[in-house]
């Protein structure tokens, strides 16, 4: 009887799930999807820039040319074990992150599962405007290291960014 419930919630669930196109692309309604979060980056960050997110998979798909960094645990084994141990803001120091992609309960959810976490570790840079997720806006954090100048020198924000429409234009 409880495996008979647990499916019947999990195909609930699924039903109200969008559909495989609309998670990945978000084509139809700009709402849904990571696809423009994967162009948006892409068409923002200097190549080899390494960025970290929850979401990561179609900012991967999307953004090829960046260095994407798995935090959620889910597909990255580190990042798992660091979650685990409250350990990820070391875990991202240690893969020389420089940015941070995600919603803000995202970001308060990377901030306490690392501890001694301080407002120092990283600062917002901005909200990304012109799309959302599921009605959620997405933020820009960038990580701070202190004493470490050189990571100033990495790949990092392009100064000038393609318009958004002819970004659309070159998707894949």
């Amino acid at each position: 009887a409880l495996l008979a419930a647990v499916f019947a919630v999990s195909g609930a669930a699924l039903v109200r799930l969008p559909d495989l196109g609309e998670l990945l692309w978000g084509a139809a309604d700009n709402r849904l999807g990571y696809r423009n979060l994967g162009l948006w980056a892409r068409d923002r960050f200097e190549d080899g820039a390494v960025i970290g997110g929850l979401q990561s998979g179609a900012l991967a798909y999307y953004a090829p040319r960046l260095e994407i960094v798995n935090l959620d645990g889910v597909v990255n084994e580190d990042a798992y074990w660091a979650l685990r141990r409250r350990r990820l803001l070391d875990y991202i120091r240690a893969r020389e992150v420089r940015y941070l992609i995600g919603w803000k309960d995202n970001i308060w959810m990377m901030a306490n599962q690392s501890r001694g976490f301080s407002s120092n570790d990283w600062v917002h840079r901005r909200r990304i405007k012109g799309f959302r997720s599921w009605g959620f806006e997405w933020q820009l954090y960038e990580v701070l290291y202190p004493g470490r100048e050189d990571m100033a020198k990495r790949p990092g924000w392009k100064k000038r960014a393609r318009p958004p429409a002819e970004a659309a234009a070159a998707a894949p």
